[in-house]
Protein backbone atom coordinates (compact mmCIF):
# COMPACT_ATOMS: atom_id res chain seq x y z
CA UNK A 1 0.00 0.00 0.00
CA UNK A 2 1.36 3.71 -1.09
CA UNK A 3 1.26 6.43 0.81
CA UNK A 4 -1.31 7.79 -1.24
CA UNK A 5 -3.90 5.48 -1.07
CA UNK A 6 -3.36 5.12 2.66
CA UNK A 7 -4.20 8.85 2.63
CA UNK A 8 -6.73 8.68 0.17
CA UNK A 9 -8.17 5.39 1.76
CA UNK A 10 -8.00 7.23 5.51
CA UNK A 11 -9.85 10.18 3.86
CA UNK A 12 -12.76 7.69 2.83
CA UNK A 13 -13.16 6.54 5.96
CA UNK A 14 -13.22 9.89 7.59
CA UNK A 15 -16.06 11.16 5.09
CA UNK A 16 -17.68 7.69 5.87
CA UNK A 17 -17.66 8.45 9.52
CA UNK A 18 -18.88 11.93 9.25
CA UNK A 19 -21.66 11.11 7.36
CA UNK A 20 -22.70 8.09 9.49
CA UNK A 21 -22.56 10.66 12.70
CA UNK A 22 -24.95 12.97 10.52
Amino acid sequence: MTLTAYFNWLTCSEFHLLTTTL
